[in-house]
């Protein structure tokens, strides 16, 4: 797919307000012709109202900085995971390298 060249000294300035989970019709509607437009020019995009976007970040933060069990069981299942996918990673390494080397022998 050849990508349009962008137009020089053009800027598109818009805005979103959070409405809820990303949808089809967030897609067809918006996002679709932002893509296109972004190979074409410059894009600024406001978000309209970033309060109701993060708000249910602070109230978890407020609900968190109250429960330090939560936070500490929290932080131990991401320890858990981020290990899991080190150690998947890991594997698939190591299977390369020996592949590799197997394969220049």
């Amino acid at each position: 797919m050849r990508r349009a060249r962008r137009s020089e000294g053009v800027i598109i300035l818009t805005g979103d307000g959070p409405t809820g989970p990303l949808h089809l019709g967030h897609y067809a509607g918006s996002l679709l012709d932002r893509v296109r437009l972004h190979e074409e020019h410059e894009q600024t995009v406001l978000v309209a109202d970033l309060q109701a976007l993060i708000a249910p970040i602070r109230e978890r933060r407020e609900t968190l900085a109250h429960d330090q069990g939560e936070v500490i069981a929290t932080m131990r299942r991401g320890t858990e995971r981020a290990r899991e996918v080190a150690e998947s990673v890991l594997r698939d390494v190591r299977r390369a390298i020996v592949s590799d080397h197997d394969a220049a022998m």
